[in-house]
Parts: structure tokens; C-alpha cells; sequence
């Protein structure tokens, strides 16, 4: 098993806070079986108060044996089943951690 990056971004003029409820709910579920290790929202920048604002996508590390297995899992989420995430043109690489720190 190899672990992955990958980065999914949000297609153009979609409301995932329609779907936000149900995506977290895999969560958990994800990280006890050992499937995610992190997962998170990319944003489109910063407002004028130096907070994040403008969802532009998801960023997740998947432990999986392929590839086809990361695009597997993307697959089940409420937020490709609903057309939200591109997950045609996601990135994914496999990864290395060099050091981890508990948020």
C-alpha cells in the first residue's frame, strides 16, 4: 500500500454546500479503516481579513495500492456522485512523507 495526494478541484459554478453534510459523514468512517490520512478544501484565496474564501476544490491523502483504487475512492464521494469535484482532470501523485505534525 503506497500513499497518495491527490487534488481535486470543484467544477465552475457548483454549490458543494448542498452536498458538504453528506461528504463529511465518509470522513470519519474513511480514517478509521486507515483509507485517509488527510483530507481538506483548497480555497480560491485570501479576503480582506486574511481568511480562506472561495472553495476551488479538495486536497486528500488516500493509502491505496493503485492509482484506479485513489479514482475508486474519489468515485464514491458525494461530491463526484453530485458533479461537484473534476475528478477526471484530479491530480494524483503517489507520496512521501517526510514528517507529519497533528494539526
Amino acid at each position: 500500500m503506497v500513499e497518495w495526494i491527490a487534488v481535486v478541484y470543484d467544477k465552475p459554478n457548483v454549490d458543494r454546500l448542498k452536498f458538504r453534510t453528506e461528504h463529511l459523514q465518509g470522513i470519519p468512517p474513511a480514517f478509521e479503516s486507515g483509507e485517509l490520512t488527510s483530507a481538506g478544501a483548497i480555497f480560491k484565496g485570501l479576503n480582506g481579513e486574511g481568511k480562506p474564501e472561495g472553495f476551488a476544490g479538495s486536497v486528500i491523502s488516500v493509502n491505496a495500492d493503485s492509482r484506479e483504487d485513489v479514482i475508486a475512492f474519489l468515485k464514491k464521494d458525494p461530491y463526484h456522485v453530485n458533479g461537484i469535484w473534476d475528478t477526471e482532470n484530479a491530480l494524483i501523485y503517489p507520496y512521501g512523507v517526510a514528517k507529519r505534525n497533528a494539526k
